[in-house]
């Protein structure tokens, strides 16, 4: 018997961490019936960068009402039904959901999300999904980050092997000591990496061990980028990848809790 996984996947501005979650949602859709991909970053609206427009006729003619995400954070009675009927499908995955702020959004109209409306999405979307991923961004700035790093079920943290990847946790070193220290699952991904990088001096300096996989830049993922078509089968050693990750999820939701 399967349980609801929360996946937060995190990491240094720039490592491909949208680009990412997308290959990884459309990956889960084989093992998965539902699953959830939250971005709440207001500096870069996610349906923008996943190249996909709300259909908001097609929802109306299922009575629901797409909104992005501030709007939804926005509600003070925060459920599950209100959720499920207000987020967008995938045009081309009926098993992907999207959740984000929407392209030309005036984000400034939304008060700063809440730790308890942060946490009350959380709740309620672990009701309706079998795996939420959580394109995070900083935790000093969004609570949903904050609340997503706390309490995921696995953090996937990616981190580019070079000097920013240092500062970078450098920077978020005292966050680290204080929320990453429950025994809770978390897997250090080299992102952006070059064939020649040195990942073994990088994990001396870093204090960390890299997991095995890495996720290179390759030309695919440019050219999805490019051509925002996110939502792909990535080939080679990025593909495999998103792969072991995917499975590793599968085990631990058929695995429960504890």
């Amino acid at each position: 018997m399967s349980h609801n996984l929360t996946v937060a996947v995190w990491g240094n501005k720039g490592a491909g961490k949208t680009t990412f979650c997308a290959a990884l949602a459309q990956t889960l859709t084989q093992y998965f019936y539902s699953v959830l991909l939250i971005n709440a970053d207001v500096m870069l609206p996610a349906f923008a960068i996943w190249g996909i427009v709300p259909d908001v006729k097609k929802a109306e003619k299922e009575n629901r009402k797409v909104e992005s995400i501030g709007s939804i954070l926005s509600e003070m009675d925060l459920t599950a039904e209100y959720i499920r009927n207000r987020i967008s499908y995938h045009p081309d995955n009926n098993k992907i959901s999207l959740a984000g702020y929407f392209t030309n959004e005036d984000c400034e109209q939304y008060d700063p999300i809440s730790g308890n409306a942060a946490q009350s999405l959380l709740n309620e979307v672990n009701k309706l999904f079998q795996v939420t991923i959580i394109d995070c961004t900083m935790p000093q700035t969004d609570k949903l980050t904050e609340k997503a790093l706390q309490y995921a079920d696995i953090v996937l943290i990616m981190l580019e092997p070079n000097c920013i990847g240092i500062g970078f946790l450098n920077a978020q070193s005292k966050f680290f000591r204080r929320n990453f220290a429950d025994g809770r699952k978390y897997i250090y991904l080299t992102a952006k990496v070059e064939p020649t990088s040195e990942v073994i001096e990088f994990e001396y300096q870093m204090g960390i061990k890299f997991n095995k996989q890495k996720l290179p830049f390759t030309q695919q993922t440019r050219d999805n980028l490019n051509k925002l078509e996110l939502f792909q089968k990535y080939d080679g050693e990025y593909g495999n990848t998103v792969e072991i990750i995917a499975e590793r999820i599968r085990m631990e939701a058929e695995n429960g809790p504890g």
